[in-house]
């Protein structure tokens, strides 16, 4: 429960993906269905699968400036994925990542 909790205090209130949540919406849960969402995600870990609504992102072009707005170079994509992955992206990334002196080191084990 600890990293899903830390997880959310890092996320900020963006914009949500396809599936229209928010994270505020996450963040007011109450603590059974915090529980119940920590259910979900450990079995997602177990399985090792994202949930395939999780793949897809709404892509928004944002103008760079200083560019023609009838050019595609004068434009940089921002994907917005749904928050639900974010949070267990986040949460996972601070298991893997160690800080030290500055240099971000990760520390993760693949199998083949």
């Amino acid at each position: 429960m600890q990293e899903l909790v830390q997880a959310l205090g890092a996320c900020s209130g963006t914009s949500p993906g396809p599936d229209e949540i928010r994270y505020e919406m996450i963040k007011h849960l109450d603590h059974g269905s915090m529980i119940k969402l920590l259910q979900v995600y450990n079995e997602i870990w177990r399985g090792q699968t994202f949930p395939n609504s999780w793949h897809f992102a709404h892509v928004i072009p944002i103008p760079k400036g200083g560019g023609s707005p009838r050019s595609t170079m004068s434009y940089r994509p921002i994907a917005l994925t749904s928050v639900r992955r974010s949070i267990i992206v986040t949460a996972v990334l601070s298991l893997f990542c160690v800080a030290s002196d500055g240099i971000l080191f990760f520390s993760m084990v693949f199998s083949s």
